[in-house]
């Protein structure tokens, strides 16, 4: 069996209202930011799966979203493999 790095984005339906985003967006624009639109909040979840292929990797990970990490009526998400976790970010 191999861990597989895994990474899975969760937001908001396009028809869900998205307070959160509205009010960062609009807070960005006041700042300068006019370019900036369209603007919503979601989360980011990294976590690993052990399994015996990338397939069965990802189907854990997708069952993992359907069940548990998205709320259906609200939420999609999409998940992948992370080949390589990312440094260097501002910030960090």
């Amino acid at each position: 069996m191999t861990r597989y790095a895994m990474r899975m984005a969760v937001t908001l339906k396009s028809e869900v209202l998205d307070p959160a985003g509205q009010a960062t967006q609009a807070v960005v624009n006041e700042r300068g930011f006019d370019a900036v639109g369209e603007l919503r909040i979601g989360k980011l979840v990294d976590f690993s799966v052990q399994a015996g292929d990338p397939a069965e990797a990802l189907e854990v990970a997708r069952r993992l979203g359907r069940e548990f990490l998205a709320n259906p009526v609200l939420e999609r998400f999409e998940v992948w493999m992370d080949q390589g976790r990312r440094t260097g970010h501002d910030g960090e």
